[in-house]
């Protein structure tokens, strides 16, 4: 079953023509796949990637750093990284959990 992400406001532009985008997009996948006999990996996240690990612990010291050498009103600053980089914990052990981690 193919998860549809990608939506359009139909309030604003004829939703019609992005739904038709969207599935000839996936046809033309599945026959270039088909084509040159190739496996095209879709990831899930941008955090079901390996080194995702890597880039979330760099992250997450300088978090704590701000939060050592910072003061308000700057301080706002480590306060909403630290919430985004919650989220972002949250979904690569999520993605760890279900084995979407990939490497490459």
């Amino acid at each position: 079953m193919v998860k549809k992400l990608i939506t359009a406001n139909n309030n604003f532009c004829n939703d019609e023509l992005l739904k038709a985008f969207v599935s000839d997009f996936q046809v033309a996948i599945e026959n270039y796949k088909a084509q040159n006999q190739i496996n095209i990996i879709r990831l899930e996240s941008v955090f079901a990637r390996k080194q995702t690990l890597y880039i979330l612990s760099l992250f997450t010291v300088l978090v704590i750093l701000g939060f050592g050498f910072t003061s308000m009103p700057v301080m706002i600053l480590p306060i909403s990284v630290s919430v985004s980089l919650l989220f972002g914990w949250i979904s690569y052990f999520q993605q760890k959990r279900k084995g979407n981690l990939v490497d490459f």
